[in-house]
């Protein structure tokens, strides 16, 4: 897993956008809090790593989004999302084989 600090991440950031140091240390600790992130010290700083692999927290977060977007208005969220699909002949035949995959499940 990779491991950072709060100074690793405002070097990085800062370079790409202004932002305040303060503001990585309370987004990361929120992250902590939520179990997204751990701390752990070491000597006089602290050590953040996830707790969950990356392709696992983009399901949880995909998930949570389109469950929010559903409970929204879900005629106008699935056709919003067709017509981005549709937009990308790829994307949409990903979307008919997911479908057919999900049809035959049942």
């Amino acid at each position: 897993s990779k491991v950072a600090t709060v100074k690793n991440l405002f070097e990085f950031l800062s370079s790409k956008r202004k932002i305040a140091y303060t503001t990585i240390i309370t987004v990361m600790n929120r992250l902590v809090d939520k179990n997204i992130l751990r701390k752990e010290k070491k000597g006089k700083i602290y050590l953040y790593e996830p707790t969950i692999a990356k392709e696992k927290y983009k399901k949880i977060v995909s998930d949570r989004v389109v469950k929010g977007l559903m409970e929204i208005d879900g005629e106008k969220a699935i056709a919003a999302f067709i017509d981005r699909v549709y937009e990308d002949p790829k994307e949409l035949e990903l979307l008919e084989k997911l479908i057919e995959e999900r049809r035959n499940r049942d």
